[in-house]
């Protein structure tokens, strides 16, 4: 019960702060001012340490106990996806990228290793984050890890997109055939209902498998 408390009231601070952020008219000095102090508040560290450490680092600095923590993990993406959209509205995209790559990596290994999150929202948050990914063009090893992500999170439909694309690609062209090969027929031992729930009925996936 202490815990369920304690993740309570760091979830519902946490909640209030992005509101806070996201209702800030400033989209620079006032607003990054802000989430830099949610960096320290939250994880100990600043915004500039984050940004500067490798990809693998923070995940480490995410660790509790030698355990990754689901809530350290999402409050930093999420202080990170609210700094990329700062810059690219600024239309700073390399800046926006790095952050928003940062943060996709750290809900990836959230979900590769069925990381526990007690944060209200999460979820959504996460959505977000996984979808800023798209709007650039990624190396084939990020577009990989995206893929399995959106199939680890039952979005069978965005899977199936994501695949496609690198199918088109020609150094990426024999993997995505194969992957969605074993995509499709993995898809077809699943209930009906699950299915449709991912966006992508059985009759899609038959009349995809048929045409590869």
């Amino acid at each position: 019960m202490i815990k369920d408390d304690y993740s309570a009231k760091v979830s519902d601070k946490f909640n209030s702060l992005i509101k806070e952020i996201e209702d800030v008219n400033n989209l620079h000095t006032d607003k990054l001012a802000l989430i830099d102090a949610s960096f320290k508040k939250f994880l100990g560290v600043s915004s500039l340490i984050i940004n500067s450490m490798s990809n693998k680092d923070v995940l480490v600095l995410m660790n509790r106990s030698d355990k990754l923590d689901g809530n350290y993990c999402l409050i930093a993406a999420a202080l990170l996806y609210e700094e990329a959209l700062i810059f690219e509205k600024d239309d700073l995209l390399s800046e926006a990228y790095s952050k928003y790559e940062k943060a996709f990596y750290l809900i990836f290994n959230m979900k590769t290793f069925n990381t526990e999150c007690e944060i209200t929202g999460y979820e959504k948050m996460m959505h977000n984050i996984s979808l800023s990914l798209e709007k650039f063009h990624l190396p084939i090893e990020l577009k990989k890890n995206l893929i399995t992500y959106y199939e680890l999170n039952c979005e069978y439909s965005k899977t199936e997109d994501n695949l496609y694309d690198l199918l088109d690609d020609e150094t990426s062209h024999v993997f995505a055939k194969e992957k969605l090969k074993d995509f499709y027929q993995n898809l077809l031992e699943k209930d009906d209902l699950t299915l449709e729930a991912g966006g992508l009925p059985r009759n899609e996936i038959l009349e995809a498998l048929g045409a590869l």
